[in-house]
């Protein structure tokens, strides 16, 4: 029957002259034979419930500086802390723990002992001063942190912010509030533009730092030299030259009486804070911390300045509070990270620190800060900024240095005659 069809086709074809089109002759001579074949149904994968996480509760400690008792404002921003992450975070909650900074019972005394005598009652979350954080690294007391998880809060930091949470190449924490040193003066001090030593000697009016400092190298002395220093990759780099001019700036301001013997005596900005606000004109050593906290105090406006150097250009010590991870714990540290990433949101960073009178680390939240103009300031400070030294970095370069500042202010020697001593110590050393 198929070949009598096939016959009857070509027959006609061949009487009318016109060839079907190719694609009509495919298709009659490629049609396949099918075969009926029975139904199968697809094997269906039951659908597996999905497994609930278990609760955790992050333990998360605050230094008293960041929970003061009578700060109503931040107490009530860390409630609004733990309800609004519970509801964004499924199954995890916050517990905060009140800790003081420093001394006996300190955070990083009680870290050192409760991991070794009762390691489940450590917390997951700590905020760490800069100087704790690489003793804390140094002992295995905090973990690293994976640099990938939580760029959105590091690409928004100055290098020189990001430099507190590192140590050599590892990231370790995350700063959340930044402390730079700068001048305040007071209502009745002159204006001025150049803060070079020449033109600030100039001005002839008192200059007040903690003299003895509890980091053993005083910070502005610190700060002058190592921007005069040639810098050759160590913290403190030796460089006589650099070292005589800046001693020379306090033998001639001891000459001048704008520096007085008398700031020895002082061992932080505390000592001086209320001569700020009077009517006398002088300038002060403060960090920017205390001044967010002095100026509102000040019947006139407190301003603010650099701290002299040899060429005026801005220069500063960095420091900060870090927040660091401390538990092993894979699961924990997740949530802690998520936590973390949650907290650096612009608008929460902004409220809380503007709550405890304190800079941002972000570049972004510092712009959101009440006085723009200063925070344009603090951020032109934290661009050139260096971190303050440790016992290690500093060592015997820096307890030599204290020394020869010491020996010039009580007008025991010229700054030649300080400079020079520094280089033989050393040299004998």
């Amino acid at each position: 029957m198929v070949v009598a069809v096939l016959i009857l086709i070509v027959a006609l074809v061949g009487c009318s002259g016109t060839p079907p089109p190719a694609s009509e002759v495919v298709a009659l001579q490629t049609i396949p034979a099918v075969t009926p074949r029975a139904t199968v149904s697809p094997t269906v994968a039951p659908l597996l419930e999905p497994t609930a996480l278990p609760p955790i509760m992050l333990s998360v400690w605050l230094p008293e500086r960041f929970a003061p008792l009578d700060n109503t404002a931040a107490a009530a921003l860390r409630a609004a802390w733990g309800r609004n992450f519970a509801a964004f975070a499924d199954n995890v909650t916050l517990e905060f723990r009140l800790k003081q900074a420093a001394d006996v019972g300190g955070i990083i005394q009680t870290l050192r002992t409760g991991a070794l005598v009762a390691p489940s009652a450590m917390p997951d979350i700590v905020l760490l001063r800069r100087m704790d954080l690489v003793t804390a690294a140094n002992i295995g007391l905090i973990q690293p942190l994976d640099a990938t998880r939580v760029r959105s809060i590091t690409e928004d930091f100055h290098s020189s912010v990001l430099g507190l949470g590192m140590i050599e190449e590892q990231l370790y924490g995350l700063p959340y509030t930044v402390d730079v040193e700068h001048l305040a003066l007071s209502p009745t001090a002159a204006e001025d533009t150049d803060w070079t030593f020449d033109a600030f000697l100039a001005r002839g009016e008192p200059l007040l730092f903690p003299g003895t400092d509890a980091n053993t190298l005083n910070k502005m002395f610190l700060a002058e030299y190592r921007a005069a220093a040639t810098p050759d990759g160590t913290p403190l780099p030796l460089d006589q030259a650099a070292l005589e001019q800046v001693l020379s700036f306090y033998e001639r301001a001891l000459a001048l009486n704008v520096i007085s013997a008398e700031v020895l005596e002082y061992t932080t900005s505390a000592d001086y804070m209320p001569l700020l606000l009077g009517q006398t004109p002088l300038s002060g050593v403060i960090n920017s911390s205390e001044y967010l906290r002095l100026s509102p105090q000040a019947i006139a406006p407190i301003r603010y300045a650099p701290m002299p150097t040899a060429a005026g250009n801005a220069v500063t010590l960095l420091d900060g509070w870090v927040w660091v991870i401390t538990t092993p714990d894979a699961g924990r540290q997740g949530a802690a990270i998520r936590f973390l990433n949650w907290l650096f949101d612009v608008e929460r960073h902004h409220l809380y620190t503007e709550a405890i009178a304190a800079i941002p680390s972000g570049r972004t939240t510092l712009r959101q800060i009440a006085d723009p103009a200063y925070g344009l300031f603090v951020d032109s400070l934290v661009i050139n900024a260096t971190a303050p030294l440790n016992d290690a970095a500093g060592g015997v370069i820096g307890r030599a240095m204290q020394a020869a500042l010491v020996s010039v202010l009580l007008g025991e020697k010229s700054a030649a005659a300080a400079a020079q001593g520094v280089i033989d110590q050393l040299s004998a050393g």
